[in-house]
C-alpha cells in the first residue's frame, strides 16, 4: 500500500501546509489541536523512508490524559511528561476515517431565507392597497343601476331516439332470440408456431482478468494517509453467436354464425 505525507493548517497564526507529523506548528509553535484535519495534497509524493513507513505504519497517534500532548503511536510513554500510556485513564488515539472518492457529499441542508423587516412592510402595503381597490370597485357595482330588456329566446337541439327493428349479424356465438340464418367457418386468431431457428451474433462482457483500482485514500490519524485500492474484474466485449427461434402465424378457424333478431338500435336524430 502506498503512504503518502499529509498536512495540516495552524488555526492560531493561519500558516497552511505544516507537515502531518509534526505536533507543532512550524511558524508560531501551536500545538496541532485535536480536532485537526488532515488533509492529502494532490501533489503529495509516496512516502519511501524505511523510518518514517515504520511510523506511519505505527497506528494513530495518542492524547496523554495528564498533560494533553499528542504522541507518536510507538511511543509508549509521553514525550513531555513520561506518563506512560494507559488507555483505561484516557489516552485517546487520534480518528482514522477512509475518504472514497465516490462517496456522497452530504452537503448541509441551505439555511432559511427570512425577509426583512422592511420587505415585510412593503409587503403588507401592497395588501391592504389591493383589498382598498377591490372594496371600492365593489361599491361602485352596488351602487350602479343597469335596466335590461329581454325582447325573446330561441332553444335548439336534437333528439336522439331508439327504434325496435329487425336486424341481421355476424358473430362466433348464437343468440339466444336469433333466428339462424347460416354458418361459416372463419379465421377467429392467429396461433405463434416455432418455424426453425435463426442464427444471430450479440454483444456479451467476458471477464478477461482483474486489476487493481484506487478508490481513496485512508487517514491514519498520524498525518499520513494510505491509498485505498480494491480489486476490480476487468471485462471485454465479444460478439456471440447464439439461435433464435423463428415463428410463424398459422390462422386458428372457428365456426361464424349469421342471424337476424329483434333488436333496439339508434334511429336517426332529428331536430
Amino acid at each position: 500500500m502506498t503512504i503518502r505525507e499529509g498536512k495540516w493548517d495552524c488555526k492560531t497564526c493561519g500558516r497552511i501546509g505544516n507537515r502531518g507529523p509534526d505536533s507543532y506548528c512550524g511558524s508560531c509553535g501551536s500545538t496541532r489541536p485535536d480536532d485537526v484535519q488532515f488533509y492529502l495534497p494532490e501533489d503529495a509524493a509516496e512516502v519511501t523512508d524505511e523510518k518514517l513507513l515504520a511510523e506511519a505504519n505505527a497506528g494513530a497517534d495518542w492524547k496523554c490524559s495528564y498533560c494533553s500532548t499528542q504522541n507518536n503511536a510507538f511511543d509508549n510513554f509521553c514525550v513531555s511528561c513520561g506518563n506512560k500510556r494507559n488507555e483505561a485513564q484516557g489516552d485517546a488515539y487520534m480518528q482514522e476515517r477512509e475518504i472514497r472518492f465516490d462517496a456522497v457529499n452530504n452537503n448541509p441542508p441551505p439555511a432559511e431565507k427570512t425577509s426583512s423587516p422592511l420587505s415585510r412592510k412593503i409587503k403588507i402595503g401592497l395588501i391592504a392597497a389591493a383589498v382598498s381597490i377591490i372594496t371600492l370597485f365593489a361599491l361602485i357595482m352596488l351602487t350602479s343601476t343597469i335596466n335590461l330588456t329581454v325582447t325573446g329566446f330561441e332553444y335548439s337541439g336534437k333528439v336522439i331516439y331508439e327504434e325496435y327493428k329487425m336486424v341481421t349479424e355476424e358473430d362466433w356465438s348464437l343468440p339466444a332470440s336469433a333466428e339462424k340464418l347460416g354458418e361459416f367457418r372463419a379465421i377467429h386468431h392467429y396461433d405463434k408456431i416455432p418455424d426453425g431457428y435463426e442464427t444471430k451474433t450479440r454483444d456479451v462482457q467476458v471477464k478477461t482478468g482483474e486489476k487493481k483500482v484506487k478508490v481513496g485514500t485512508k487517514d491514519m490519524g498520524n498525518g499520513y494517509f494510505k491509498d485505498i485500492y480494491e480489486t476490480r474484474p476487468v471485462y471485454e466485449t465479444r460478439k456471440e453467436t447464439y439461435k433464435e427461434t423463428r415463428y410463424k402465424d398459422v390462422p386458428v378457424y372457428q365456426t361464424k354464425y349469421k342471424y337476424k333478431m329483434m333488436k333496439w338500435v339508434p334511429g336517426q336524430p332529428y331536430e
